[in-house]
C-alpha cells in the first residue's frame, strides 16, 4: 500500500499536505497567531502547487485565492515577507509531491483536490 493510500484509509485528509508536512516547520516564534498562519501559508502554498498540477483552475483563480489566504494570514499576525516565504516553501513541496508521484498516486492526490474543490474539473 502506497504512503498516500496508508494515510488516506486512517483518516487524514489532503494527502498532499502529508506528503510535504515533514518539511512544514513553525520557524515563528512568539504569538500562536503567527505559527496558525506559517502552517496556513504552507498548507495553501501546497495546494497551490498541486493544483496547478493537477490543473482545472486558472491562473487567475489560483491568485485571487492566494491573496485572501494571505490577508488571513496576515490579520493572524503574519508578516507578508513570512507568509511568502511559507507559502513558497509549500508550493514548491506540493507541485513536486505531485510531479514525482506515481501515476495511480497522482490521480488520487488530483481527486482528493477535486473533491476538496481545489480544483475546477
Amino acid at each position: 500500500m502506497s504512503r498516500i493510500t496508508t494515510l488516506l484509509a486512517a483518516g487524514v485528509v489532503a494527502p498532499l499536505a502529508l506528503l510535504c508536512a515533514g518539511t512544514a516547520d513553525a520557524r515563528q516564534s512568539g504569538h500562536p497567531m503567527a505559527q496558525r498562519g506559517a502552517q496556513m501559508a504552507f498548507m495553501a502554498g501546497s495546494m497551490h502547487g498541486a493544483a496547478e498540477v493537477c490543473g482545472g483552475y486558472s491562473t487567475d483563480k489560483l491568485e485571487s485565492m492566494q491573496r485572501d489566504q494571505k490577508g488571513a494570514a496576515l490579520q493572524m499576525g503574519m508578516s507578508a515577507a513570512d507568509y511568502d516565504a511559507k507559502f513558497k516553501e509549500g508550493y514548491e513541496k506540493g507541485r513536486t509531491a505531485v510531479e514525482t508521484a506515481s501515476p495511480a498516486e497522482r490521480e488520487q492526490s488530483c481527486s482528493q483536490l477535486q473533491s476538496m474543490g481545489m480544483t475546477g474539473r
